[in-house]
């Protein structure tokens, strides 16, 4: 039993080691076109480039997003394009900051945003009743967009690549 054990270890660990290699494939490639429709693994970490115009009232903060050894939110605003919506990560604020004040508002006019497509978290937008106005519990697209009576968003989420107003969401490593 432990030679099965050891060729499950082994096989896992060489899946890993390709799912790693795409990923970085991904982040490091010049940004890619995708269309609204598409999911899946496939654009985790894809690079994209959106033009549109934040929607200032499409924004919430998505809670419990540890960084640099503190709890804080995930600042999201839904970026206006021509084929739809996408829900950006514009970056990350403290606890303490979000909890206190709104969020940075995001810029006016057109915009393009440089960033890394995410897929939905696999959790309701606001699993609890108990969750203040202007805050969710989960990176979830469409139950966002519920939230702020917003268009339907695209099948990924965006992680922008830089926001001077935000502390940065990390790459993986």
């Amino acid at each position: 039993s432990f030679g099965l054990l050891s060729m499950w270890q082994y096989n896992r660990a060489e899946e890993e080691r390709i799912e790693f290699s795409a990923i970085a494939e991904r982040l490091n490639s010049p940004p890619a076109q995708l269309a609204y429709s598409d999911g899946g693994e496939s654009v985790n970490w894809q690079r994209v480039q959106l033009t549109g115009e934040y929607d200032p009232t499409a924004q919430l903060l998505i809670r419990n997003r540890p960084q640099s050894g503190g709890n804080g939110f995930w600042v999201a605003t839904l970026l206006l394009t021509d084929e739809g919506g996408t829900w950006v990560v514009r970056g990350w604020v403290p606890a303490a900051l979000g909890n206190r004040e709104p969020a940075p508002t995001p810029p006016n006019g057109t915009i393009t945003v440089d960033g890394y497509a995410r897929t939905p978290e696999n959790a309701a937008a606001r699993k609890a009743d108990d969750v203040p106005a202007g805050q969710a519990s989960a990176m979830n697209p469409a139950g966002l967009s519920e939230l702020v009576a917003a268009p339907r968003p695209s099948a990924w989420f965006l992680i922008a690549a830089n926001d001077p107003e935000l502390t940065p969401v990390p790459l993986p490593e």
